[in-house]
């Protein structure tokens, strides 16, 4: 089930700069788009590093202490943003999932340079 949407307007990148994103010119369609994207590109992302940790689990890498903390990290994310969908978008919530988005990308690139080192050392 897809809520009447409008991705044109939504994502349109010639959009007047200084217009916000929460209101502003954007129609109800296209802010619905925005945050279809986002829930979608969230669903996606968590099946992407929840496969990939069970991947690690079954072949028995060496990474699989390094996922656990980035999916703990993750779990933490899709907690906040459900909280926010349920709670009406609280100041407080909004601004943990902003930093708790900036804490997993940090944990992801930790993840990634230190398994480009290990596969130097072990090279």
């Amino acid at each position: 089930w897809v809520p009447p949407s409008d991705f044109g307007s939504g994502f349109n990148l010639l959009h007047p700069i200084g217009e916000n994103y929460e209101g502003g010119v954007l129609n109800d369609s296209a802010q619905v788009a925005i945050h279809w994207a986002h829930r979608v590109g969230a669903l996606l992302v968590t099946l992407f590093w929840v496969g990939f940790y069970l991947v690690a689990r079954i072949k028995k890498w060496a990474v699989q202490d390094d996922l656990s903390v980035i999916l703990a990290i993750l779990l933490m994310q899709v907690i906040l943003g459900i909280i926010n969908v349920l709670g009406g978008l609280p100041l407080l919530v909004a601004t943990a999932h902003n930093g708790m988005a900036a804490i997993l990308l940090l944990g992801v690139l930790w993840f990634l340079v230190s398994e480009y080192y290990r596969r130097l050392a072990n090279s």
